[in-house]
């Protein structure tokens, strides 16, 4: 869901920019913003994860996935939109290291751990031809909204489903500290050194 949210926004970052009035240095935000709060924030959502419980962040994840895939159609303003799509970073960093840390912990190491991880690169694998296959398809019949609208039936089902197929769990023997600061600031240091490349890249 992750992955296929990511390449199919690829093939709508043009549409999205004219229709908002986004310069080029702009337009790269709607992807970049989502990728740095995704990659600073994934080793704390894995360890939220294993203090706080698996299921319970990633059913948080999904509810954020959810929300901001919501806000992210209805954006009519450029400001909106690239604040949903760092808010998806944010959702996705809960969620991705959730559910890994859920699959192992439900699959016992060896040969059905193995199939599980097997499977679980087969469908990212998909999810990635498929988002932008799907992507083009969208924006031709529907819009560039559409690509975020059809995470929302995705997400609910998965919400619904949870409390249902996952156990929860946790890592009891972890200290209960989080580096907030550290992931903030990681974060942050990427976001300069991004803009600073996009500037450069761009110039006015």
């Amino acid at each position: 869901m992750v992955i296929l949210d990511a390449q199919s926004v690829i093939m709508g970052v043009p549409v999205i920019a004219a229709d908002l009035g986004l310069s080029p240095v702009e337009a790269q935000w709607i992807l970049s913003g989502n990728l740095l709060t995704f990659g600073g924030l994934l080793l704390l959502g894995g360890r939220a994860a294993d203090l706080l419980g698996r299921r319970r962040v990633f059913m948080l994840g999904t509810a954020l996935f959810l929300l901001v895939s919501i806000l992210s159609a209805l954006a009519a303003a450029a400001p909106l939109l690239l604040a949903a799509r760092a808010l998806h970073g944010v959702s996705a960093a809960l969620m991705a290291p959730t559910a890994m840390a859920i699959l192992t912990d439900t699959f016992p190491e060896g040969r059905a751990r193995n199939r599980a991880l097997a499977t679980w690169s087969a469908i990212a694998a998909v999810g990635a031809t498929t988002g932008l296959l799907l992507g083009g398809a969208l924006l031709d019949k529907l819009g560039w909204q559409s690509l975020f609208y059809v995470n929302v039936p995705v997400a609910i089902v998965m919400l619904v489903l949870s409390p249902v197929l996952l156990r929860e769990s946790r890592d009891a023997s972890a200290s209960r500290t989080f580096d907030v600061a550290g992931a903030v600031l990681g974060t942050a240091a990427s976001r300069s050194s991004a803009w600073a490349r996009s500037s450069w890249c761009w110039p006015a």
